[in-house]
């Protein structure tokens, strides 16, 4: 008759055992008896007797998941979980006698756990399983042949790793099975293997929530902000485990929950974005594509506080042309159109330049840039070129300040909607088809600044009126040809 025993091993003074799974196997061997030493001279911690067995030889073949076993000489017990390093405080004991190729199933509190068996046929018959377990990991095994138990134990960070033994998935959209495969008990004296006795499982099936929110970092400082408090953002996040993901929409305030995930594997964690939000938060951790996120190794306590910032963009655009008429708008019958030679565009935001200027002699795009904040767009100014828009008076024109900018240019504070049409007019200074053609350097050299093109005022003719013994004021001079103001 086969039996099974489920037992829930209370907690002793014995945490020190739980360490060997950080050390080296050289140095695991015998740590027990290091450790009842101190226990009953040093601390007057009493040991319990059936802890007397320590981890011998390495038992090759590993697993197929890289594990090598080894010898535990007083294993087969109700305590093997103990003897491998795992306290009944927070691990799980199931054991199961003359085990069969067949599902067990075993109730943890509320959660059922499912182990599932394939034992070994031909000439490896009862010497040699496979297993999956279903909503647990599996950190150690106890497996007893003849008058003693091989021990595996898997790394803290990666308990009953993915195989993909057997071919079925757990769920439509898993491929992989939290298993391992080609487990044996112990050798006899002629170095063959001996038939299972039973099968210790040392397993945890507490679960854990995975928390955060997703917020809109309006001020872009990488924090979210309480006073006042910063908006939530539904932008879906997705929790992953090995090949099986999750997928919610975060709630209006931008919080999100996985709640009942197992603890003891690592997770990665990840928000969408959007091509009009640039992350803030994090700014390091696992890679979700182009963005950052988190990678969690789920404890019982839980993984709490996982942020998510944005902040919107919006396009940042305009045009240069050449404003033949000096009228500030760009006309469209008879159509102006761009300006000659190129010259540069700038983009400020605050008082930093944003990247390199644009040369263009037309249209320009400084693409997606963070709303709310403050910036400033300037062009370069150009020898025998003068600036007629944006003129002082335009609605929105900021001054220029750069030592190679024109004097007038566009500032604004970003908004969802974006800074469009942000236009530069400009005319050559000298105007007409009556210039000398062999480049003749001239005497003087005025050029009438945007303010006095859009009063009408001419310094250039008032100049060559005074010249001439007529003086006269560039205001005016403006007078003598109003056809062209």
């Amino acid at each position: 008759m086969r039996r099974q025993h489920l037992t829930y091993m209370s907690a002793v003074a014995y945490e020190g055992v739980s360490a060997m799974r950080g050390f080296d196997r050289s140095k695991r061997r015998g740590i027990v008896g290091v450790l009842v030493v101190v226990g009953l001279v040093g601390l007057g911690i009493s040991v319990l007797p059936a802890i007397g067995g320590s981890l011998g030889p390495d038992i090759p073949p590993a697993s197929s998941a890289g594990v090598m076993p080894q010898e535990v000489a007083t294993g087969g017990q109700s305590n093997d979980c103990e003897l491998l390093g795992f306290p009944g405080s927070q691990y799980t004991s199931y054991r199961i006698d003359s085990p069969k190729s067949q599902p067990y199933n075993v109730t943890v509190g509320s959660k059922t756990v499912t182990f599932t068996l394939s034992i070994s046929t031909g000439s490896n018959k009862d010497k040699v399983f496979d297993y999956k377990v279903e909503n647990a990991a599996v950190y150690g095994i106890g497996v007893k042949g003849g008058t003693k138990t091989a021990g595996y134990l898997y790394p803290p960070t990666a308990p009953a790793r993915e195989a993909t033994w057997p071919a079925v998935a757990r769920a439509p959209s898993d491929t992989k099975l939290y298993s391992d495969a080609n487990l044996h008990a112990p050798r006899d004296n002629q170095n063959k293997l001996y038939s299972i006795s039973n099968v210790t499982f040392c397993f945890d099936a507490r679960t854990a929530a995975i928390s955060g929110r997703v917020f809109e970092d309006a001020n872009a400082n990488a924090v979210a902000d309480v006073a006042p408090a910063e908006a939530g953002l539904q932008q879906p996040v997705t929790l992953t485990r090995g090949s099986t993901s999750v997928t919610v929409t975060p709630n209006a305030d931008g919080t999100f929950s996985f709640a009942n995930q197992p603890v003891g594997f690592t997770y990665t964690l990840c928000a969408a974005g959007g091509t009009a939000l640039r992350q803030t938060v994090p700014t390091t951790g696992a890679t979700c594509g182009t963005l950052k996120g988190y990678s969690i190794t789920l404890t019982a306590a839980g993984a709490t506080g996982n942020l998510f910032g944005f902040v919107r963009q919006a396009p940042i655009s305009g045009t240069l042309f050449e404003d033949a008429n000096a009228n500030g708008t760009q006309e469209e019958s008879p159509a102006e159109g761009a300006v000659d030679p190129a010259r540069y565009v700038y983009l400020y935001k605050g008082a930093t330049q944003v990247g390199q200027p644009i040369l263009t002699d037309s249209s320009f795009s400084f693409g997606n840039q963070d709303v709310g904040a403050t910036y400033k767009v300037c062009v370069a100014a150009v020898p025998g070129q003068v600036q007629t828009y944006p003129a002082p008076t335009t609605s929105g024109s900021v001054a220029c300040t750069g030592a190679a900018e024109t004097d007038r240019g566009w500032g604004f504070t970003l908004t969802t909607a974006g800074a469009s049409n942000l236009g530069f007019g400009s005319v050559p200074a000298i105007i007409g088809s009556c210039a000398e053609p062999i480049g003749v350097a001239p005497d003087y050299l005025l050029l009438p600044t945007h303010e006095q093109l859009y009063q009408g005022h001419d310094p250039v003719m008032a100049k060559a009126l005074t010249i001439a013994g007529h003086k006269t004021t560039p205001e005016e001079a403006g007078k003598l040809f109003p056809h062209l103001n």
